[in-house]
């Protein structure tokens, strides 16, 4: 019978294969997966999705993930901030392109959405630091070395 497709990564550097398969992406029924990527950059990341099924072998739909060596297999929807139905968002399905700031492209379904045709994008965007945050510890840091500059000096 058919088993579905598993998308693999290969690291030549370190001569090592990653499948990218989750326990819960195998159907418990009869051992069916499926993932596969939609992009790959030169840094090793790579975007795609995977099907999801319950215990019971029901099909949960597709999910987005990243992979990098790293990182290892991350499904997205567990990075959005207060969880997806918090966000409005009722899954995740693909991720299709990041940009070079680290945001992820792709699609999915809203919590109000229930044909899987109609599926609306998302930019899924890295948690950083608040710049006015960033800005009060860099220079607080640079008081800091100029204090201690400052000690040595008339020491």
């Amino acid at each position: 019978p058919y088993k579905g497709q598993t998308a693999w990564f290969y690291d030549s550097t370190i001569d090592q294969t990653y499948a990218m398969d989750l326990d819960s992406s195998i159907r418990p029924s009869d051992g069916y997966s499926f993932s596969t990527f939609s992009y790959l950059d030169d840094d090793g990341l790579g975007l795609g999705y995977y099907s999801l099924f319950d215990t019971n072998s029901v099909s949960l739909g597709n999910r987005a993930f990243s992979f990098t060596v790293e990182d290892g297999f991350i499904d997205l929807g567990s990075l959005v901030v207060g969880g997806l139905n918090d966000a409005g968002w009722k899954l995740l399905a693909d991720a299709i392109y990041s940009t070079g700031t680290g945001a992820i492209i792709g699609d999915g379904l809203l919590t109000d959405m229930t044909n899987t045709g109609s599926q609306v994008a998302y930019i899924l965007t890295p948690h950083t630091v608040p710049v006015p945050s960033a800005i009060w510890l860099f220079g607080s840091g640079l008081v800091g070395l100029f204090g201690m500059s400052r000690r040595k000096s008339t020491a």
